[in-house]
């Protein structure tokens, strides 16, 4: 398994939002943390 590579910060940003998703949408987009991160599939 890899390594994860994000912090607290953005879990909890992404957790805040989840339920709002035009909101989560421009939460990533606009975040320049957001950007640094890979999407994965689920297991």
């Amino acid at each position: 398994m890899d390594k994860l590579k994000t912090s607290l910060r953005e879990v909890l940003l992404y957790i805040k939002y989840s339920k709002d998703k035009e909101k989560l949408q421009q939460v990533v987009l606009s975040d320049e943390r957001f950007h640094y991160m890979k999407e994965v599939q689920p297991l």
